[in-house]
C-alpha cells in the first residue's frame, strides 16, 4: 500500500473483476445481477456532505498542539489557551477559538510530507533562542545553517536567527542554505573558518518533516 488514494485505485479494479463471476446461490453472473439492480437506485447528491469531526486541543509554548498522537506545529497558535482542530478522514484545519483558519494540511497519518513552516518557528526560537537545541524541528535544520545555529552564546544565537528570518521572508531555507556564503557571510568573511568542500561532504541537506 503507497495511499490510501492507490489503495482505494486497486481495490476498485478488484471488486470490478470480481463482478464477473458467477453469484453463489442464483448461479447468474454479478455483473448481470448489478446492471439490474442499479436501475433502481436513489442517486447520490451531486453536492459532497460534509463528514467531519471538531477536537478541542491545547496549545504548548511552541506553538505545537497534538492530533493523531503527533505534535503539530501551528503558527500563532501559541496566542490562544487552545484550539480546535476541524478533521475529515485526510486533511484538518486548525482553527483558533475566533474562528480564523490558522493552518491546514494533511493529517499524520497520511504519510504525506509536509514542508516545515520555517518562517514560524524561527520567530519562536527568537523569543526563546535555548529552545533550539531542544526543538523537535533542529534535526530538519540544513547542515550550514544548523552549524550557524549552534553558537553557545544566546545573545549571537539571537541575531543569527534574525539575519535567518529576515532572509526566509524572500528565500527558501533550502536556497539559504545552498547560498550560505552569499546570503549570509557578508559582514563575515568565514562564520565558522570551515573548508566547506570537505564540511559539504558529511553534512545533511534537511528541510522537509513525512
Amino acid at each position: 500500500m503507497n495511499s490510501y488514494e492507490d489503495f482505494t485505485e486497486t481495490l476498485r479494479v478488484q471488486l470490478e473483476k470480481d463482478r464477473h463471476r458467477l453469484h453463489y446461490e442464483k448461479e447468474v453472473l454479478i455483473e448481470d445481477l448489478w446492471n439490474e439492480e442499479k436501475n433502481y437506485l436513489l442517486e447520490l447528491s451531486e453536492e459532497d456532505y460534509p463528514v467531519f469531526k471538531e477536537i478541542e486541543a491545547k496549545v504548548n509554548k511552541y506553538n505545537e498542539a497534538k492530533l493523531d498522537n503527533t505534535l503539530i506545529h501551528i503558527p500563532k497558535a501559541s496566542n490562544y489557551p487552545f484550539i480546535y482542530f476541524v478533521v475529515t478522514w485526510d486533511k484538518y484545519k486548525a482553527v483558533s477559538p475566533d474562528g480564523e483558519i490558522l493552518f491546514e494540511d494533511f493529517r499524520p497519518y497520511m504519510n504525506k510530507k509536509r514542508a516545515i513552516p520555517w518562517l514560524s518557528i524561527f520567530k519562536d526560537w527568537i523569543r526563546k533562542p535555548r529552545a533550539v537545541t531542544y526543538s523537535r524541528y533542529q534535526k530538519y535544520l540544513p547542515g550550514r545553517i544548523n552549524d550557524y545555529l549552534m553558537v553557545e552564546d544566546l545573545v549571537v544565537r539571537k541575531e543569527r536567527l534574525i539575519e535567518i528570518v529576515n532572509l526566509l521572508i524572500t528565500h527558501d531555507i533550502k536556497r539559504i542554505n545552498e547560498e550560505f556564503y552569499d546570503l549570509i557571510s557578508g559582514n563575515n568573511e568565514n562564520p565558522f573558518g570551515l573548508d566547506w568542500d570537505e564540511y559539504d561532504s558529511l553534512a545533511p541537506t534537511g528541510g522537509e518533516q513525512s
